[in-house]
């Protein structure tokens, strides 16, 4: 994947699962994971979401699996589901500023602008927190932007 070869790191994880009961629970809840992302990618929504569903199944505490879940249902245009997932990757990892910014994305599509408007501050905040001053940015703008909508409708 990160050499951009994601049709052979798809082949490179089906290999991997391959090898059955030898790769314990917890690395294979990963390697789903990491397929979903790499379907994902390949703009393949339904398939990354088949195989975020069974990493979230071999280890439901995992707010990265969550996270890739949203991001999958919100490219197939389930954003209920979409939600439900950003909100459980904020149960297990309250600070994590992409899904903040994700979720405000789903919120806005949904017609929940105070709440959208609400997660981009908490993605902001995140953001400067940890020194992404481009994540900081990105929230920030979009924070403006749907402020200004909001003050030119209300």
């Amino acid at each position: 994947m990160a050499l951009g070869d994601t049709a052979g790191a798809i082949a490179d994880y089906q290999q991997a699962l391959s090898l059955g009961k030898a790769v314990p629970d917890e690395t294979q809840a990963n390697i789903y994971n990491d397929l979903g992302v790499a379907y994902l990618a390949q703009a393949q929504p339904v398939v990354a979401v088949a195989y975020l569903d069974q990493a979230i199944f071999l280890n439901h505490d995992d707010p990265r699996a969550y996270f890739n879940h949203g991001c999958a249902c919100h490219h197939r245009g389930d954003n209920l589901t979409a939600l439900a997932s950003f909100e459980q990757a904020l149960a297990l990892d309250p600070t994590h500023a992409e899904t903040y910014l994700n979720r405000a994305m789903v919120r806005g599509e949904l017609g929940d602008q105070r709440g959208a408007m609400t997660d981009l501050q908490q993605a902001q905040t995140y953001f400067q927190q940890r020194g992404d001053q481009r994540g900081s940015n990105q929230a920030r703008s979009l924070l403006m932007q749907w402020q200004r909508q909001s003050i030119a409708i209300g």
